[in-house]
């Protein structure tokens, strides 16, 4: 009998062991979710700041079809500062002499707009370099999924995707 009775009580135990909430007793769904809501919460901070940067995996030209990266492209936003190494393949329809550089070069941001959109943050802001004006559109979403859009005034649209650091 009191086998029985000790079996008893530590069966109670252990059972309210493992249903009592703690620190280490988390299920697997709780952790992703805990674990989506910071990495939201450190999208939102970064792009409230200003600061972050984007490694593109690939390229969506508007007149040709879709190209993976293997190098290594980026984009990359300092406060007022656009750092931009992104590769451009389309149309142009007037370029300074020696070609331009494309879409590779350090510029001033100015017309700087953002917003929520649903499950995503929207950045417009435009920059200059020699040759031209550009307007960029990135899109940042939660998960750390990124797109670039770049238009320009004397290119063809071009469309990137990737992933923000």
């Amino acid at each position: 009998m009191r086998n029985i009775y000790l079996t008893f009580i530590v069966s109670a135990v252990a059972l309210v062991d493992c249903t009592a909430p703690s620190g280490e007793a988390v299920s697997a769904e709780e952790t992703k979710a805990r674990k989506k809501l910071e990495m939201a919460e450190n999208v939102r901070q970064d792009i409230n700041d200003r600061h972050f940067s984007i490694d593109v995996h690939q390229m969506y030209p508007q007149s040709a079809p879709a190209q993976s990266l293997s190098s290594s492209f980026s984009l990359e936003l300092r406060g007022d500062t656009l750092l931009s190494n992104l590769p451009y393949f389309g149309r142009a329809y007037q370029l300074p002499y020696g070609g331009g550089d494309g879409l590779h070069f350090t510029g001033v941001v100015f017309d700087y707009n953002l917003k929520r959109i649903k499950d995503y943050w929207r950045t417009t802001f435009s920059v200059r370099n020699e040759g031209d004006t550009y307007v960029y559109t990135i899109d940042v979403y939660d998960n750390c999924a990124a797109t670039i859009g770049v238009s320009s005034n004397n290119r063809e649209h071009i469309s990137f995707s990737g992933l923000k650091d």
